[in-house]
């Protein structure tokens, strides 16, 4: 359990890294005049972010079930997902 709990977590951070490279490419970079960022240079700020930010404690007493839990790494990466379609959409059709 723990190796898929552990190749989930990694996988879905790569996944993210990606969804923020193309919103990066399609908005941010034509308005800033900036260069476009890669994918592996997306994955290191991903990297940098996460080393920076505070790691929650867990409590002996917060009992999850195995649900909750994949549910717990799968909820951003479904806004993420949401957030990649409606980016798409803007960037093809109104942009």
């Amino acid at each position: 359990m723990f190796v898929l709990v552990l190749a989930l977590t990694h996988g879905l951070k790569l996944y993210k890294a990606f969804i923020l490279e193309q919103l990066w490419n399609w908005f941010l970079a034509p308005a800033l005049h900036l260069d476009p960022i890669s994918y592996w240079i997306m994955c290191g700020v991903l990297l940098l972010i996460e080393a920076w930010r505070e790691q929650k404690m867990i409590d002996g007493d917060d009992y999850k079930t195995r649900t909750e839990a994949i549910m717990d790494l799968c909820g951003p990466s479904i806004t993420s997902t949401v957030c990649l379609v409606v980016g798409w959409v803007i960037h093809a059709f109104l942009v």
